[in-house]
């Protein structure tokens, strides 16, 4: 999953509405042009420049962009670089110097930008998106989001990026997900359902041809549909990410394969001394899940040790699952919009999955 190799959940990006199906919106849009420019004067991005250069312009017009006396933002913790001179070509960046180092006259076919007085940083990642209207994608980009992971792959993503690489629309570089995949029971209407490991190897098979990057998984997957997936998923050369599931543990989800959690959710009571109890009545829940109208996020049995998960806290179990996900690879995705909405429903006494849905 390219996102995932580039960007860790710290650069998530909590300034947009994300779209679940259905029309649920649960975040408003950040306000961006005037309000930005005024706060920023002009942010210039590293990974977006000499691609929609590349990517936009005419034919016959250069790839080649030079970004004079331009200040570049070192993120890694840097010292800030001022009056820098930053080369792509093709939308690549080939060079970054001094700009007094520039000896006239340039080369032909350059296309020249003096950017005194702006600054220049990385391109930012959003690695957890629902979104479906065309019309607003250049604002993600006004803002600083260069690439986008969509968490629920549709027809109408796949053309975007079809538009995108063929320079007909702009919009940030798209990873795009299955269809989510769930059990029995699923949460959402239009959710790829599976019962048995069968259906659920045939759900990660359909999802390559389709041309998902990776496969979402969900809360309610049983056990052996989740481990069904997971082992198709490797064979297939194709990333799982998503929830994790109520029928395994954090430990077994970063074990199997997964790539990444997303909402942070099971970190917490993993972190507990009585995580084993947090895990028991997990699947107690699942049961219930299974068995009802209408499955729940927070089921009786896991909402009578909530207090737990702060009394119960222990570091040296923290210090072991952080190491454990790090060795394995697991990224976490923290939605702060959403973990927001779940302490706001908490905090007003409502049922967690009144106060906010996750998708």
């Amino acid at each position: 999953m390219q996102g995932l190799s580039m960007i860790n959940a710290a650069g998530l990006s909590d300034g947009l509405m994300a779209i679940i199906p259905g029309g649920i919106a649960y975040r408003k849009l950040a306000t961006c042009g005037d309000q930005m420019i005024k706060r920023f004067a002009l942010i210039l991005l590293l990974s977006l420049t000499g691609t929609l250069i590349a990517k936009n312009a005419p034919r016959d017009e250069p790839t080649t962009l030079w970004l004079t006396h331009v200040t570049v933002i070192d993120v890694t913790g840097g010292p800030v670089q001022p009056d820098r001179t930053v080369i792509t070509e093709g939308g690549r960046i080939t060079s970054i110097s001094k700009s007094s180092n520039l000896i006239p006259p340039l080369p032909s076919g350059v296309k020249l930008l003096d950017a005194t007085g702006k600054f220049l940083i990385p391109g930012l990642w959003d690695m957890h998106v629902h979104w479906g209207e065309t019309g607003y994608l250049p604002l993600f980009l006004a803002n600083g989001v260069t690439g986008m992971r969509l968490m629920w792959g549709m027809p109408a993503h796949y053309e975007w990026r079809r538009q995108s690489a063929a320079g007909k629309l702009l919009a940030p570089h798209l990873v795009i997900a299955s269809v989510l995949i769930d059990g029995p029971n699923p949460f959402w209407p239009g959710s790829v359902s599976v019962s048995t490991q069968a259906e659920a190897r045939q759900a990660v098979d359909d999802a390559k041809k389709q041309g998902a990057e990776f496969v979402k998984v969900y809360t309610f997957l049983p056990r052996e549909e989740y481990f069904a997936i997971a082992d198709e998923a490797k064979k297939e050369g194709i990333p799982f990410a998503g929830h994790i599931p109520k029928s395994v543990t954090v430990e077994e989800a970063s074990r199997a394969g997964q790539k990444s959690f997303e909402h942070l959710l099971g970190i917490l009571p993993a972190c507990t001394s009585r995580s084993e109890e947090f895990y028991e009545a997990a699947k107690a829940d699942l049961v219930d899940d299974l068995a009802g109208p209408h499955p729940t996020f927070w089921g009786k049995h896991y909402k009578a040790l909530r207090q737990a998960e702060i009394d119960a806290y222990n570091p040296q179990k923290a210090a072991a699952l952080f190491a454990l996900l790090k060795a394995n690879g697991t990224w976490q995705v923290g939605t702060g919009a959403v973990s927001r909405s779940q302490v706001n429903g908490l905090a007003n006494s409502l049922p967690i999955h009144g106060g906010a849905t996750v998708a």
